[in-house]
């Protein structure tokens, strides 16, 4: 069994403790963005390589290469993009290379970004290809367009690494590896536990 990730490099952007003390001293002096629950779980997935190979949002050149030829600019295959998306009045103050901190809607730090890009996008123009339609009745493309006109693109570094609920079940890739070779393991099925009757 070959354990190598998508795009042949695990990511890991979660910061040791005392590196993520350090930020967590230093907060209050970065600019703050308030992302949601379900942006919360796809920032710790990319920090602990879920989503290998990403590092981070999305900057222009890869999100315009996902919609166009769902691939990133490397070339590794990725059919959806990844986007941190932001209010027009908030990316005009936004400088490239600076470092934000991105909160849950509870105020806890989750991750900084270091900003590489901001860009405005056709959000019809990409639900059309990446989803085949502009049709708001479609899940997806009802998502898309929710969202606000600016994305700003960058690497993350993980603050906050809890894994609530069912802390013990809850693997990150290298944990999961791990345990694939302790057990001798040849054959590994996942099961996408999406719906309500699955969890």
């Amino acid at each position: 069994m070959s354990l190598l990730p998508h795009g042949n490099v695990l990511i890991n952007r979660v910061l040791h403790d005392t590196d993520a003390q350090h930020w967590r001293n230093r907060v209050q002096s970065l600019r703050p963005v308030v992302i949601d629950e379900e942006l919360v779980k796809d920032v710790k997935n990319i920090a602990r390589g879920v989503y290998s190979p990403l590092t981070g949002f999305m900057t222009e050149p890869d999100f315009t290469r996902v919609v166009h030829e769902m691939k990133l600019v490397d070339g590794t295959v990725w059919p959806i993009p990844f986007m941190l998306t932001v209010d027009e009045t908030v990316a005009q103050d936004i400088t490239i290379g600076e470092t934000i901190v991105l909160l849950a809607e509870d105020k806890t730090p989750v991750a900084l970004l270091t900003v590489e890009d901001k860009y405005t996008y056709d959000a019809r123009e990409a639900a059309e290809h990446v989803f085949g339609t502009r049709d708001e009745a479609h899940p997806g493309v009802s998502l898309l367009l929710e969202q606000k006109s600016w994305a700003v693109g960058g690497p993350i570094e993980l603050l906050d690494n809890t894994k609530v609920p069912y802390n013990q079940f809850n693997l990150d890739p290298q944990e999961s590896r791990v345990l694939f070779r302790e057990k001798g393991w040849k054959t590994v099925v996942g099961f996408q536990t999406r719906n309500p009757v699955h969890r």
